[in-house]
């Protein structure tokens, strides 16, 4: 796609245009405990000052009922996540897990990786056990023994970057926990019936992947709060309003990366009208506000 095309398509949302602003879809809809209680509890756990080298990685580590590779610094996340969705009583573990750098290089924390200084976790996936509980999983970046340095790291836009993906995985985990309710079917039977539709799509299959309502929904939600967070609503509206020529910052690359790869107008334009939706949604809920407090709990 071209880069005129591209920005057309980021201004194509206008707020009149009925697609409606009062409901995202209901999956989007996260309660509050979602938000800053979540973002306290990861900021508590100081997760990142943990052992987190390839060295510490512990193969086939048995976590919340799962195998998988693992630092202490994962462990310590896993089990962190998992006893904060415990106590709200929502019913989900969590599995923080440590890449082999050697097949995931981009995993590896250095000086001169893209990621270092603003990153701990760099994705995440939905899953069910057999029995249908609900399991996300995160992927983990791994610090290099001797060219790193925890100073370079802005450990708050960090946290704010790992919560949002924990949330994107959360509006999943909400695809299949309403679907389930409303069909009145088990949780692992909504996945197959998602999986038969064709809409979970593995994320290498560009276009098709983006197309995807369920990742419509979470992106949607997770492009929101990250400009929301970085950028304040005026400068997020006025990006959605009139695209990107009119930014006076640097959209979320994977915004522009779901851009240019779906290269569909009708796609990007319904992206762009859950955007604006859940920035009213959460300005309107004043789930960001304490935002500024949040560097105090490292010296509480």
């Amino acid at each position: 796609m071209e880069n005129n095309d591209l920005r057309f398509l980021v201004g194509t949302y206008n707020s009149n245009s009925g697609l409606g602003v009062t409901l995202v879809r209901k999956s989007s809809e996260l309660q509050s405990f979602f938000y800053q209680p979540l973002d306290e509890c990861v900021l508590k756990s100081r997760f990142w000052e943990y052992a987190n080298t390839p060295d510490d990685v512990v193969d086939g580590t048995k976590s919340e009922g799962a195998i998988v590779d693992q630092t202490f610094s994962a462990q310590v996340l896993s089990e962190t996540l998992t006893m904060f969705f415990q106590k709200t009583g929502f019913p989900i573990r969590v599995v923080s897990r440590s890449p082999d750098i050697d097949d995931n290089p981009d995993y590896h924390l250095i000086r001169g990786n893209e990621f270092y200084g603003h990153r701990f976790i760099l994705g995440g996936e939905m899953g069910l056990f057999a029995r249908g509980q609900m399991l996300m999983y995160l992927n983990q970046a791994v610090f290099d023994d001797n060219d790193f340095d925890l100073a370079d790291f802005d450990v708050f836009k960090a946290v704010k970057d790992t919560t949002a993906i924990i949330r994107h995985e959360i509006v999943h985990a909400m695809q299949f926990f309403n679907r389930a309710k409303q069909q009145k079917i088990s949780r692992v039977e909504a996945k197959r019936k998602y999986w038969n539709e064709g809409v979970i799509v593995p994320q290498n299959e560009g276009a098709l992947y983006y197309s995807s309502p369920l990742e419509i929904d979470a992106y949607a939600h997770e492009f929101a709060e990250r400009m929301l967070r970085e950028h304040g609503l005026e400068k997020t509206l006025t990006l959605l309003r009139f695209g990107l020529p009119s930014a006076t910052f640097a959209p979320p690359r994977l915004l522009v990366d779901f851009v240019e790869t779906v290269n569909c107008k009708n796609t990007v334009s319904r992206l762009m009208g859950k955007i604006y939706t859940n920035v009213v949604t959460m300005t309107s809920r004043g789930l960001f506000e304490n935002d500024d407090k949040l560097p105090s709990l490292l010296n509480s």
